[in-house]
């Protein structure tokens, strides 16, 4: 079996680690325990779906369908062995899946605090034809403004944050990535609406042990959170503030999928 690659990894003027609390310890609903398998089998078909509702994704729905391609591609036998090994529940797009899951149901709150708040997951990205798969994890759309969210999950991890680099260990260009997320995002918006969009980049890293700030740059931030840190930060900051008949607006295009991909004609 090859090695599934991690979806996602990544100075001066170091400050104090972020004290996480209980975040380091969230529980992650039974998707933390749960087989791969069972986890992909309780949730939506994981099939491309051309010109679909992006509204019907749950959190990590493109995960879910690269879990079910990969199983398709195993033996019965040896996906079982990875089920009662635990080794299944280690690969790098199941650490992934439940991430978003983590992220989704925060983001459940927001929207059941706030009808205002429209919420989509996994909205397709196509960087190029070498990466055509990419997408955001989670796109929020509310009165404060538009959010593009990359989740990360390094449970029990120390993690950093620079200008461009971050994650664990030496990093990768996480925040240049995510900033380069927000500006697409905001330039397929902008083009499918005619509404001027400034999207907010936002990383969340779910079940790290500590999140450390190092030198940022404070004219594009790109802020770093937890999941049990994310709703109040959405409302009390702004990004480009978006009127109620806007969010409507914005909501309806962002949620076709040919937006994002170019497949139907809007």
């Amino acid at each position: 079996m090859c090695r599934i690659p991690h979806k996602h990894r990544s100075p001066s003027g170091t400050q104090a680690p972020e004290p996480v609390g209980d975040a380091s310890t969230e529980p992650v609903g039974d998707a933390s325990t749960e087989p791969a398998e069972a986890l992909v089998s309780a949730t939506e078909p994981a099939t491309r779906h051309t010109g679909r509702d992006l509204a019907l994704n749950r959190p990590g729905h493109s995960l879910v369908r690269k879990i079910a391609e990969d199983r398709q591609s195993q033996s019965r036998l040896w996906s079982l062995l990875l089920d009662l090994t635990g080794a299944s529940r280690r690969d790098p797009w199941y650490l992934g899946l439940v991430g978003e899951r983590v992220v989704g149901k925060e983001l459940d709150r927001l929207v059941r605090k706030d009808p205002r708040w429209r919420v989509l997951h996994s909205v397709p990205d196509p960087v190029d034809r070498f990466n055509p798969d990419k997408d955001i994890d989670h796109l929020v759309i509310g009165p404060n403004g538009v959010f593009t969210i990359n989740t990360k999950h390094h449970r029990g991890k120390a993690v950093w944050v620079g200008r461009t680099h971050g994650g664990t260990g030496p990093g990768s260009p996480i925040v240049d990535r995510a900033r380069a997320e927000a500006r697409r995002a905001s330039t397929t918006l902008t083009n499918a609406t005619g509404i001027h969009v400034a999207a907010q980049p936002m990383l969340v890293f779910v079940g790290a042990a500590s999140i450390t700030a190092k030198e940022t740059d404070p004219d594009a931030p790109v802020p770093a959170l937890t999941p049990r840190g994310l709703v109040t930060w959405l409302q009390d900051h702004s990004g480009r503030e978006v009127r109620e008949f806007d969010v409507d607006t914005l909501y309806a295009h962002a949620r076709r999928e040919s937006t994002w991909t170019g497949a139907l004609p809007a």
